[in-house]
Order: structure tokens, then C-alpha cells, then sequence
């Protein structure tokens, strides 16, 4: 038996609620597959393995119930509405408690992108097939044309770099943090009122959301559900992808993104181009919020955040030419 208290609460729960989904919760072997332990966030995933499936619990602990009660929502509309395209889904959802802390799915075999890469395979495949499944999602719903509007993205940067100024927000190398923000409107006046296209979000793109394996590519944690410009999804992506594993050296100046990362992304995305304005504006936008989210101090950097942090600066004097 695993020693961590959280899977037993977990498996006890598991006992209760599989005779209803027509299991057998004894004839299920677990083992705990990732675990997250922080003062605010507090989950578990277990794998359960019977005799003729595969499944796996997610289990949480903290206030986030109720945004994976949404999470999971979410993703079994995914599931409903890429199901006519078996290259492309999201994991079937079997159960999902009231209160959102526990919820049972299929098993998807498969590594995500980001295992992948840091395997050492090459990237343009799985840019290209990120791009792919991406695309499948957004065009398996409702999608709109609209106004570009940068201006939402630059009044919050200014109160973010305000805050930054009054000492009320610490970031790494804050002197060249705010020379960036200061940018920011200058570049996002080149897109106001550009045609950009409007669909449902997946709400947290990157690197290790999608999952590459036999049956597919298939999307996971989703956020609740809502729609924005496809240059959102699009570009939390390309940046996670960028910002650990795109060579610095191959970023011409003035951007942030290299011309081999987006050229390989949109081989499978073709819902837009690499000239919408959504995607041109937000990695600018987007670089600046991972930026502030990193530790100030190194000692409290995880080895993740601290290869992020090196990459970021890079990118950020080449991006913003500052």
C-alpha cells in the first residue's frame, strides 16, 4: 500500500463510487502517478489498472475543487465534440464528484509533449501535431470573427508593472521587467481593430497538456469553460514551448518567437495564421506574465523555473529590443 494519506482518502472514495460506474473496486490495482504538495494546492492522480480497463482519479484537496468540477466539464465536452475525428480528442470523463475534488476518466496511453521533448525527440512533430489537435478543437465548436481589442492586455500589464514599481509585486530583474512593459502599448498599436477569430479556449495550453501517444493526441486540464481569440490558446502554447525548449539563437530581434517554432505549429493549425493579430501581439503579453510569476529570489526557484527565467530575459531583450 502507498503510505500517502491522500490515497487512501482517495481509494476509499473509489470504493463507494465504481460499483455506480459498473466496476469492481477491488479487482483494481492503483499506484500513485503524480502528486502536488504546496501550501495552497494539494492533488493527486492515481492510475487504476483492472482486468479489462484502465483509469485514472484525480483527487484534490484545496479550494481548486470547484474549478475542477468546471476542468472537468469542460474536457468531456471536448470529448463529445472532437469524437467524429479519431486522430484528435480529450479523454472520456466517467464521474465527477458534487463538490468537484474527485473525477474519474479513461486512460489515454501516451507521453506528454513536454516528456517528448525532453527525451530529446525533435520538436516540429509534435509542434505540428500540437497545431493539429488544437485546431480539431477549436473548429469542433462555434467560432466567430470579431475586432482585435489589445487594449484589455495592456491596462493589465500597466497595473502589473505598477505594482511592480510600488515594491507591492517582486520580479527577477525588475529594471528590465518594467522597460518591457513600458513597450507594450507602442506594440499594441500596430493591431487594434484587426480581424482576429473567436473559439471555445482550452484555457491552459502547454507543453505538458497534450498528450501524444498510439490512439492519438488528446488535450488535457482544461480550464472552465469560455471563448476567446484562438491567438490565446495558441500563444500560452508556442510560449511554454519557447521559453524551455526553442533555441534563443534562432529569435530574430523584434521578436520572441523563431520563425522555425511558428512555421512548425501552424503545418497543423489552420483555423489561423501565423499573421493574425492575436498571435503577433499576445507573446509579448505572454512572456511578461510568466516573467512575474517566477520567484524573485533564486533560492526559492525550482530548476524549471530557473532554466524559464534564463530563457525569458533572453527572449525579453531580444523581443522588446530594450
Amino acid at each position: 500500500m502507498l503510505a500517502d494519506p491522500r490515497v487512501k482518502q482517495a481509494m476509499e472514495e473509489w470504493r463507494l463510487i465504481a460499483p455506480g460506474l459498473g466496476f469492481d473496486a477491488e479487482s483494481f490495482h492503483h499506484r500513485l502517478v503524480w502528486q502536488k504538495q504546496e501550501p495552497d494546492r494539494s492533488h493527486i492522480v492515481v492510475r487504476l489498472v483492472g482486468e479489462t480497463h484502465k483509469l485514472i482519479l484525480k483527487k484534490v484537496f484545496k479550494p481548486e475543487a470547484h474549478n475542477m468540477k468546471q476542468s472537468m466539464e469542460m474536457q468531456q465536452k471536448a470529448n463529445e465534440h472532437m469524437s467524429g475525428d479519431a486522430r484528435f480528442g480529450a479523454p472520456q470523463v466517467l464521474h465527477v464528484s458534487k463538490d468537484g475534488s474527485l473525477s474519474i476518466m479513461e486512460f489515454v496511453p501516451g507521453k506528454t509533449v513536454n516528456d517528448h521533448l525532453e527525451a530529446g525527440k525533435p520538436a516540429v512533430q509534435f509542434l505540428r501535431r500540437t497545431g493539429a489537435w488544437l485546431a480539431s478543437f477549436h473548429s469542433s465548436f462555434q467560432t466567430s470573427h470579431r475586432k482585435f481589442q489589445p487594449h484589455f492586455m495592456v491596462n493589465h500589464i500597466q497595473r502589473v508593472s505598477e505594482k511592480v514599481e510600488a515594491l507591492e509585486v517582486s520580479v527577477p530583474n525588475s529594471d528590465l521587467f518594467l522597460r518591457c512593459c513600458e513597450r507594450i502599448p507602442a506594440i499594441a498599436d500596430k493591431f487594434h481593430n484587426a480581424k482576429t477569430t473567436v473559439a471555445q479556449k482550452h484555457g491552459d495550453m502547454n507543453t505538458r497538456n497534450i498528450l501524444v501517444g498510439p490512439q492519438g493526441v488528446f488535450g488535457l486540464d482544461f480550464a472552465a469553460e469560455s471563448s476567446a481569440p484562438v491567438g490565446y490558446d495558441i500563444v500560452r502554447f508556442l510560449m511554454d514551448y519557447a521559453e524551455l525548449f526553442q533555441d534563443p539563437s534562432d529569435v530574430k530581434r523584434g521578436q520572441i518567437l523563431a520563425a522555425k517554432t511558428t512555421n512548425g505549429f501552424f503545418k497543423g493549425y489552420d483555423v489561423v495564421g501565423s499573421e493574425d493579430p492575436a498571435v503577433s501581439f499576445l507573446p509579448f503579453v505572454q512572456i511578461l506574465n510568466d516573467w512575474r510569476i517566477i520567484p524573485a529570489k533564486s533560492e526559492a526557484r525550482s530548476l524549471r523555473q530557473s532554466r524559464r527565467l534564463a530563457v525569458i530575459q533572453v527572449l525579453a531583450e531580444k523581443g522588446f529590443m530594450v
